[in-house]
């Protein structure tokens, strides 16, 4: 005499009259032993769980993507405007040592000193 163990014969999805309504399921999957419909199911939601997170991987990339392209921008303009201050700043030095040159000939006008005994300014090397 040989019994049925639940493993050795497989419970069967489905009702008895063969309708596979309660299951969203197709109609092939209604006739699979009931452990296998389970596997589907949890592989079927492995699948939606990695789309999911593939999506907000995707999200993310974008998201750093914008960050990266903004602080670019930022840096760029920051290069240029620092760009911009030097120049400035080079002619403000040089309009600087003209007017220290001019100082130094009026004083040696009004003074009546030797030109020569004057130590002519010049700026700091850059």
């Amino acid at each position: 005499m040989k019994l049925s163990t639940p493993l050795s014969s497989p419970v069967m999805l489905g009702s008895s009259n063969g309708d596979c309504s309660t299951t969203s399921s197709s109609s092939e999957n209604c006739m699979l032993p009931l452990s296998q419909h389970h596997q589907l199911q949890l592989i079927r939601q492995q699948l939606e769980q990695q789309q999911h997170q593939t999506q907000v991987a995707i999200a993310q990339v974008h998201l750093l993507k914008d960050q990266l392209s903004a602080e670019t921008a930022a840096r760029i303009e920051a290069q240029a405007r620092a760009h911009q201050l030097l120049l400035h700043n080079k002619d403000l030095l040089d309009h600087v040592s003209l007017l220290v040159t001019r100082l130094q000939q009026l004083e040696v006008k009004v003074n009546g000193v030797n030109p020569h005994s004057v130590e002519p300014f010049h700026a700091p090397a850059q």
